[in-house]
């Protein structure tokens, strides 16, 4: 009870402090502003667990809001941030606010999450439903004034992968293994079929989305590895009895540039490395100003930047290093979502494998 106590007094009087002090940098603060803006990592303040966890799978940089900090004074680290906030919660609101005392530019989360997204029943609707989250997300961040980036999905420069010997739900990939899309091993094991549609399916299932196909394989497989390709979607071998990845080829002489052809082993390690990335950008007089820190230089990740439906890629490594806008190579993108693929997939506490109290968002 006392805690509780103190804390919203110490809201309160974070409340209290900024009056003058707004008053007194407000000349400065305008300065910084129209030099520095579009500042990464955001903020998040009192949001859900669920959506903190999506932000995370997604790789879109998020930190939690120092309310502490901002007892002592505007910061020029902060001038261009965004504090994303769940307004249904009271910690959210009341932090929410502070930060727009402050001078925050702030986004309620709560308006880009459906109204009956809790009452979803399905794997499938929970997935619609993320989807269309970040679609909302997106697009107020990109209103506000802010800059939609986040780690690709993989190393760069790939934009896809297939893996091998395995299978894709253990470890770190057990609440993404849905996202793997299955593709089926010829007698000769070194050539790849994919499922036709409507194929007859034996018992055992294989996640949630498809199941084993026992026969009847198509002998082209570009309808469907294509489209997963270009989704940036991963595929993987059914079998897994192919050890080398690199062994694989695809039927009718199929080419796939830049498909990453690995093992779950190594897709797992990329994806511990992926998920302790420590991003910051700040965008100065149309000049992206980079720094990151990458445990691991086996892999070298994919930087992601969009505008609408506009990406960019660029690689990185840990250090600092300076991109103009101008010189960034944006292609119109429709059948990648700015999220990435894992989020879809995800498995939270709505799943009905998954708890059915952990992770809940609140009413």
């Amino acid at each position: 009870m006392y805690s509780v106590l103190a804390s919203k007094l110490g809201i309160t009087v974070l409340l209290m402090l900024p009056l003058f002090d707004r008053i007194l940098h407000q000349g400065s603060g305008a300065q910084r502003s129209e030099q520095q803006a579009s500042v990464l990592p955001m903020f998040s303040a009192g949001l859900p667990g669920a959506v903190q966890k999506w932000l995370q799978v997604a790789a879109v940089p998020v930190v939690p809001l120092d309310v502490a900090g901002l007892m002592i004074g505007p910061s020029s680290d902060n001038v261009g941030r965004l504090v994303l906030f769940d307004s249904r919660q009271a910690t959210g609101r009341l932090q929410g606010w502070a930060a727009q005392v402050r001078g925050l530019k702030t986004i309620d989360v709560a308006r880009s999450l459906d109204r009956d997204f809790r009452h979803a029943t399905t794997p499938a609707g929970h997935r619609r439903a993320r989807t269309r989250f970040f679609d909302r997300l997106k697009s107020r961040i990109e209103a506000a004034g802010g800059l939609w980036a986040r780690i690709g999905d993989y190393p760069y420069p790939y934009q896809s992968a297939f893996c091998a010997a395995g299978r894709p739900y253990s470890g770190e990939l057990s609440c993404i293994g849905n996202a793997f899309a299955p593709l089926c091993e010829s007698s000769d094991q070194t050539r790849v079929a994919v499922p036709r549609t409507g194929a007859k399916h034996v018992n055992q299932t294989v996640g949630e989305n498809f199941s084993v196909i026992a026969a009847d394989f198509a002998q082209d497989i570009d309808a469907f590895a294509r489209q997963q390709y270009r989704q940036g979607r991963p595929l993987y071998s059914q079998s897994g009895r192919s050890a080398d990845p690199s062994q694989i080829t695809f039927q009718n002489g199929e080419q796939f540039p830049l498909l990453w052809k690995t093992t779950f082993d190594d897709f797992s390690r990329w994806w511990r490395v992926r998920a302790n990335i420590e991003l910051r950008i700040q965008k100065i007089n149309n000049v992206y100003h980079i720094d990151s820190f990458v445990a691991s230089s086996k892999f070298r990740p994919t930087l992601e930047i969009w505008k609408g439906n506009h990406l960019a890629t660029i690689p990185i490594t840990s250090g600092h290093m300076q991109v103009h806008d101008g010189g960034l190579a944006f292609r119109h993108e429709t059948r990648k979502h700015p999220g990435g693929f894992a989020f879809r997939w995800y498995e939270d506490a709505f799943n009905q494998n998954a708890s059915h109290t952990s992770g809940r968002l609140p009413a």
